[in-house]
């Protein structure tokens, strides 16, 4: 009898509770007009922000699912000095709290949604408009204040618009028209403690316009000097999708699908001004790109990475007149910063190193084969030089190649030094190969997007070593970095054939050539000034 008469005025309380609050709500809605502390809400803000709140629209009540407001058009107004009126309005918006937990001074939002946000960032010179100057009001009220537990379910904003200008720099980039939802997982929690000073996000699931969506886990500290660990998981997505909606125009890929499919796991460590990536695991297409990212400056930008690419082809980047070129372990790492803007204050030293190269679509050693067949005719030397043009010239084509033909180009090094947005030097070596070996040379500038650089090649592969291994074929690359020029040097070829010939060729075959041979010397001689 004693359990029963437990339980009975145990059920007897939780409804007379439930009532309780169900009566309290009705008393509230139908005698509480929240549209009455219109002034007082706005005199509120004044106080606290020195900006003009408007509530245009009404403000009512809510009661489903849980109890709520409903407040209409509204918007915050620019401090003085900007051109356009409002930071930011809303056409609507809804906020549904629980009420148990404000008994004890936490705040729980199971809800917030926004429709129609229309965020407008603008930075003049030195100011901002979304920077807040707290008055003495302000913090005397915040001084005097009860601590408080906030703790938010789900955030939905539709329809939303984000834009930033620079009065200054004339750049301006937007986010139109985008929805954006953001909700806890089973089991999660978006919570800030003020008296701990603790913030915490945890199986965050965040949706952006069903292009890009994942989860963020982030546990943060100390409100004045924040910092914080966690890890973001993106699923995979389009970033060229992703770039559309963004604004941004996409880079010009030959493989225009190679950024079709991108996915994103990786660590978080950072503090208000420094951010540590670590281990990141980037996948796109058929690669993978793992290492880290060290940012030891977010602003001004200052990072340091090492980064591995397991595998990729480099005609997917840039354009290669038919001719695949796939690579196996890139390495790339070194230090980079960018005080101001980008491009012009970029300054960096960065290492690249790749384990393997191969060329799809031609067999080097045929192609030598076939320059040492055109020298062997000493007496028609002329006749060979345009014979080995004409061998070089067809392989230069864009055309569909054989991909079966294969050649082994061995390994990568390079070195790439930036100061003010201009590589100069850009060095690099290709060795290891048994048919050719590589080296080169320039400039490349990124403030006027163009490039002057020269590649030296040397075919090692040669039966005919005393001809073909000391000749060096240098390739021109100038104009834009979007679509260069390139072109052989071929008055440089000339030269070299035509001195390795007056100099040591006819010296050995003097006593067997013909008048011809004789006549053939003095030609070249004539020609190139030898």
């Amino acid at each position: 009898m004693k359990t029963k008469a437990i339980f009975k005025y145990t059920l007897i309380t939780i409804v007379g509770l439930i009532l309780l609050m169900i009566v309290g709500s009705i008393l509230l809605i139908t005698l509480v007009n929240p549209n009455h502390y219109k002034p007082l809400i706005i005199q509120a803000v004044d106080d606290s922000t020195g900006r003009k709140l408007s509530l245009d629209g009404d403000i009512s009540w809510k009661i489903f699912p849980n109890i709520g407001l409903h407040i209409g058009t509204a918007s915050l107004s620019n401090p003085d000095g900007f051109d356009k009126p409002d930071l930011v309005k809303i056409d609507s918006m809804d906020i549904l709290v629980q009420l148990l937990p404000l008994l004890h001074s936490s705040i729980v939002v199971d809800s917030i949604n926004i429709d129609g946000l229309n965020l407008g960032l603008i930075k003049k010179g030195s100011s901002n408009n979304w920077t807040f100057k707290s008055s003495s009001k302000t913090a005397a009220t915040e001084s005097s204040q009860n601590k408080i537990k906030f703790e938010l379910n789900s955030l939905t904003l539709k329809n939303t618009t984000i834009s930033y200008a620079d009065m200054q720099t004339k750049k301006q980039q937007s986010l139109n028209n985008f929805d954006f939802g953001v909700k806890t997982g089973w089991n999660g929690r978006m919570n800030v403690d003020t008296d701990k000073q603790t913030f915490n996000l945890d199986k965050v699931n965040f949706n952006l316009d069903d292009i890009l969506n994942g989860q963020l886990n982030l546990d943060g500290a100390n409100f004045d000097n924040p910092h914080y660990t966690g890890d973001l998981n993106l699923n995979e997505f389009s970033m060229n999708k992703l770039l559309d909606k963004l604004n941004i125009t996409k880079p010009d890929l030959p493989n225009k699908s190679l950024l079709d499919k991108v996915a994103l796991q990786t660590n978080l460590v950072g503090g208000a001004n420094n951010l540590e990536l670590q281990p990141i695991n980037l996948k796109f297409a058929d690669s993978t790109l793992k290492g880290k990212i060290n940012i030891s400056s977010i602003t001004p930008l200052k990072l340091n990475e090492d980064l591995v690419l397991d595998k990729a082809d480099i005609s997917d980047f840039v354009k290669t007149k038919g001719y695949k070129i796939p690579l196996k372990q890139a390495t790339l790492s070194g230090l980079l910063t960018i005080p101001g803007g980008f491009p012009n204050t970029l300054n960096a030293n960065q290492n690249i190193h790749i384990q393997n190269l191969t060329l799809q679509g031609l067999n080097l050693d045929t192609l030598i084969h076939q320059i040492d067949l055109s020298l062997e005719n000493l007496t028609n030397l002329p006749n060979s030089i345009n014979h080995i043009q004409s061998i070089i010239n067809k392989t230069q084509l864009s055309s569909a190649k054989d991909l079966a033909q294969t050649s082994n180009l061995g390994s990568l090094d390079a070195n790439l030094i930036v100061h003010n947005g201009v590589a100069n030097p850009a060095v690099f070596r290709l060795s290891g190969g048994p048919s050719i070996k590589s080296s080169g040379g320039g400039t490349i500038n990124l403030n006027q997007k163009a490039l002057n650089y020269t590649v030296n090649t040397q075919f090692i592969n040669s039966r005919n070593s005393s001809f073909i291994q000391s000749l060096i074929f240098p390739y021109h690359l100038q104009g834009k970095l979007s679509n260069p020029e390139g072109s052989l040097d071929w008055l440089s070829i000339q030269r070299q054939l035509a001195e390795h010939f007056t100099q040591e060729g006819f010296g050995t075959v003097n006593k067997t050539v013909t008048p011809l041979t004789q006549k053939s010397k003095k030609f070249i001689t004539n020609l190139f000034g030898h």
